[in-house]
């Protein structure tokens, strides 16, 4: 290599498998001039200064600054460019500074900017898209760097020249790290980044910005923040509105519950959206006001079932706590709703509870103990319940009750064939049905049709 012998060393660079080498040597060989070759070798082996100082040397000095701007050896770049190429120096001094400026050399950076800006008047090595392209980056360094030195009025000032989004989105992003919360929701504002710029200027504590941007937002965090500033002000019916859409249900009926008095409202909302914290705000309130019922619907939403329990105990609710629960309950609490009615010689409604408890003995005893009612509804329940149980011992104890054997009172004879239909003993329950047939005709009445199921 020493000899500039490129061809044999591409021979053993090829042996050696390196093609990469392979590769560089192509590109120098084929150079006729020694020194231009000898300095792009030097290149290859890393000799910056050698390789330097052998292509300055040679009839193409130009390369020494391509080299120097390839390796991003900006320093020499300019130094270079001074003498070889003064047109070079504002693009050069702008990628300097673009350096400095990612490395976070904001003072050194701004300087380069300024410089490449100054520069750019004189130059001719740019055509005039490229070069309005370049004076656009340059401009926007120097506002860039203004900030980053916390020239803020000044940097303002300079932004109120332009209209570049990209460049304002830059700087409300530089504001905001700097906490300068008007300024970055200016800077947002006018590039259209309207949730950006609304939580600018709630930091700002600016409402009235604020407002103006929240029909071009849906973020729930402005309208959250939002409210809770109109709260505080005691502005309730707009903080209302910003917490429903901030989706804040909770703070949204805490505020309708103690504020607005809008109780139907809260109502509403807790019913859709089954929030517990939301629930035990209603209960409360229903509380204050002894609607013991209401107040066991929202124990219930809120998950405290033992509480709506002992409630409905305390207060004589009971019916209403079971219709609410018997659809989506325990058995043991459907045991404990029925001892209960138990307890109250209810026994009608005890042994509903029994049965949806699946408990057949106890909900049997509780309808044959009711009393009878003129539309027989509990010796309907009591057929359900032994058609349920499939039991023959709960079956001849229902069928002694309508025969009369405890009082000595038959019952209607179509409770006998209702019986056997639920029981699907159809052949009892023809004949039976042929023996009311035979009563009504010996009494003169009417023959009802019978209908097989």
């Amino acid at each position: 290599m020493k000899t500039l012998d490129t061809a044999t060393a591409r021979r053993v660079f090829r042996h050696l498998k390196d093609a990469g080498m392979v590769m560089a040597l192509d590109d120098v060989e084929g150079m006729e001039e020694k020194n231009l070759m000898a300095g792009h070798l030097s290149a290859i082996f890393a000799d910056w200064s050698g390789a330097q100082e052998l292509l300055l040397a040679s009839t193409d000095p130009l390369a020494a600054l391509e080299l120097r701007r390839n390796l991003l050896h900006w320093e020499q770049a300019l130094s270079l460019a001074t003498t070889l190429a003064p047109d070079e120096i504002t693009v050069i001094a702008r990628e300097y500074a673009q350096q400095l400026e990612f490395d976070e050399k904001y003072s050194d950076a701004l300087t380069l900017y300024d410089r490449a800006l100054q520069k750019s008047s004189t130059t001719t090595s740019l055509p005039p898209i490229l070069l309005e392209e370049h004076q656009i980056a340059c401009s926007a360094g120097l506002t860039r760097m203004t900030l980053r030195l916390g020239d803020i009025a000044r940097g303002m000032k300079m932004l109120s020249q332009t209209g570049d989004k990209a460049l304002l989105t830059d700087c409300g992003g530089i504001l905001e790290g700097l906490k300068q919360w008007a300024e970055s929701a200016a800077c947002y504002e006018r590039c259209g980044m309207w949730e950006r710029a609304a939580e600018g200027w709630i930091k700002a504590k600016n409402w009235p910005k604020v407002g103006t941007l929240l029909d071009k937002t849906s973020s729930p965090k402005v309208f959250g923040q939002y409210a809770k500033a109109k709260e505080a002000e005691g502005q309730y019916a707009e903080a209302a509105s910003a917490y429903e859409k901030a989706r804040d249900y909770d703070a949204l009926v805490r505020l309708m519950v103690d504020r607005l008095q809008n109780i139907d409202g809260a109502v509403a909302i807790v019913r859709k959206t089954r929030s517990r914290e939301s629930a035990k705000l209603v209960a409360k309130y229903f509380m204050s006001q002894r609607d013991y019922q209401s107040v066991v619907e929202f124990y219930l939403m809120a998950g405290m079932g033992s509480e709506a329990f002992e409630l409905a105990q305390q207060q004589g609710v009971m019916e209403h706590y079971a219709e609410l629960v018997k659809e989506d309950t325990d058995q043991a609490t459907l045991h404990n709703i029925a001892t209960y009615f138990e307890t109250h010689n209810q026994s009608l409604m005890a042994g509903r509870y029994h049965l949806l408890a699946e408990d057949y003995t106890r909900a049997l005893k509780m309808f044959l103990r009711a009393p009878i009612s003129s539309d027989g509804k509990n010796i309907e329940l009591a057929i359900e319940t032994v058609g349920m149980a499939q039991d023959d011992r709960l079956t001849h104890v229902l069928i002694d009750f309508l025969m009369g054997e405890g009082d000595g009172v038959p019952k209607d004879a179509k409770y006998i064939f209702k019986l056997y239909m639920s029981l699907r003993q159809y052949k009892e329950a023809a004949r039976t049905a042929i023996i009311i047939a035979r009563e009504e005709q010996t009494l003169g009445g009417f023959v009802p049709t019978v209908k097989f199921e």
